[in-house]
């Protein structure tokens, strides 16, 4: 019974603290339901943005967390990047690729491991993606194709500052801008240059262009970077008439699209999307199992100055909103923070009593066990005290009786000895009664000396007689 009753009680103390430690990991533990994983080909101002409208989108979920890795137009690195997401185990898996071609293995591996994968701005050839979401690269130079030509009244010269030959998105706008200009002959493309979508490259770009005439009427740039850096580059060489400017994109910011068009040094800018907020609707939806389409287009225009202001307000309505948002996030993160360190110190605390208590109830039991044992032990005192006692009593008993005996024996022994010896000195008795008394008398006093000795006995016991150390003769003894 009390092996069981150990058991119960050890069993309880596990339970205990398997319990607070449950608690514990609970208070601690922040992770959500959900990994996004995103891939990110570049870092300029259009992919911060999208990278900024995904976190933000990230935090009006509560069940979802990103990941953003960015390769800064390394490939090579960018596939490493996406083994490493799909690696970390993320639920659905966001690429913006640098390079189709090169990305293609580690997408479709991603893929053929039953991850969701949502392609940004460029797709794969192979089909292995669940979603595409951009863009139409194409329709964006067709459509300032033909605003370059309505400006021009179909009659014009026109230079074109491209993105990286072997960028797809590039190939599309120059595809798009060529086959719109073809229905206006009297619009010639002058000259067409390769820059790498930095404005280092486009004023080069630019350069070269004016080396070969500086009889233009519009220029052209993939993006609105380099469309600034080609008008800084003409009013550095003092072109005169300037020729006007269209990019792509269609940022805020300083030197963004939308404030560059306001400003009157761009003519007109293509609204790029960033997507990151449609990116990721279109992930939280395939997160939840809904049905997605898998080519998705996102809306575009053209800001021109026409509608720049109205373009601004809304845009800077919309940063302002993201800005709060951020900062509410970061608020609430604090407060979470803040909050998590009480729910760790409350689970502390709670598993602190728990402590005390098991302790203080271990410490009454050790208390009730000692107590048990302790009355157990004076019990068996008080019997062993009552044996011993008894034993004692006995033993005096035993030596009254004998020390009372043996006085009854000494005077008895005293009377016989003494006679024998008388008779003994009587020369006249024959041999055989002498032998016998001889016999009578040693015997008498082997019996006196026994008497003696427990006299003796008596006394040392009593303190009544001191012993002290004497040589004699073992064997003379014994003889006698």
């Amino acid at each position: 019974m009390k092996k069981v009753k150990k058991l119960i009680y050890y069993a309880l103390i596990v339970v205990t603290f398997v319990f607070v430690g449950i608690v514990v990991d609970d208070c601690t533990d922040d992770r959500k339901e959900y990994m996004i994983g995103v891939s990110q080909c570049y870092e300029d101002d259009w992919h911060d943005k999208f990278n900024k409208e995904v976190m933000m989108m990230s935090y009006l979920n509560d069940s979802v967390d990103v990941c953003i890795k960015s390769s800064c137009g390394d490939s090579r690195k960018q596939s490493a990047q996406i083994d490493s997401l799909v690696n970390m185990g993320v639920d659905v898996l966001i690429v913006v690729p640098n390079d189709e071609k090169d990305l293609a293995s580690a997408i479709e591996k991603a893929y053929d491991r039953g991850i969701p994968v949502v392609l940004f701005e460029k797709k794969i050839k192979s089909g292995k993606y669940t979603a595409f979401i951009g863009c139409s690269n194409y329709n964006i130079g067709k459509h300032l194709g033909l605003y370059i030509a309505d400006k021009l009244e179909g009659k014009g010269r026109v230079a074109e500052i491209c993105g990286p030959k072997t960028s797809k998105p590039s190939k599309d706008r120059h595809k798009g801008f060529v086959d719109a200009l073809k229905s206006y002959p009297g619009v010639s493309i002058v000259s067409s240059e390769h820059a790498n979508w930095e404005q280092d490259g486009a004023t080069k770009a630019m350069e070269r262009i004016m080396e070969r005439t500086h009889d233009l009427d519009y220029v052209f740039a993939h993006n609105d970077r380099m469309a600034y850096a080609a008008y800084l580059a003409a009013r550095k060489a003092g072109m005169n008439p300037m020729p006007k400017f269209v990019g792509v994109d269609g940022l805020m910011g300083e030197h963004g699209g939308v404030s560059l068009v306001y400003k009157g040094v761009l003519d007109a800018s293509y609204l790029n999307p960033t997507g990151g907020e449609g990116v990721m609707k279109l992930a939280v939806r395939i997160l939840g199992g809904e049905p997605v389409k898998k080519e998705n287009t996102l809306a575009t225009a053209v800001i021109t100055k026409d509608n720049a202001e109205l373009t601004t307000m809304t845009m800077q309505s919309m940063e302002n909103q993201r800005t709060t948002l951020e900062t509410l996030h970061h608020q609430v993160l604090k407060y979470e923070k803040y909050n998590r360190a009480q729910e760790l110190f409350l689970c502390m605390l709670a598993m602190f009593l728990i402590f005390v208590i098991v302790s203080a109830v271990s410490v009454y039991r050790a208390y009730m066990e000692k107590k048990k044992l302790s009355v157990s032990l004076s019990k068996k005192n008080s019997d062993l005290k009552r044996l011993n006692d008894e034993v004692v009593e006995l033993t005096q008993s035993r030596l009254a009786f004998f020390t009372n005996v043996s006085h009854e024996l000494r005077t008895p022994l005293t009377l016989i000895v003494d006679p024998v010896k008388q008779i003994l000195e009587n020369s006249k008795l024959d041999l055989r009664t002498r032998t016998l008394l001889s016999i009578i008398e040693r015997n008498a006093l082997a019996l006196q000396r026994i008497v003696d000795d427990i006299m003796d006995f008596r006394k040392i016991q009593s303190g009544k007689m001191e012993l002290k150390l004497k040589s004699f003769d073992l064997v003379e003894s014994l003889k006698q």
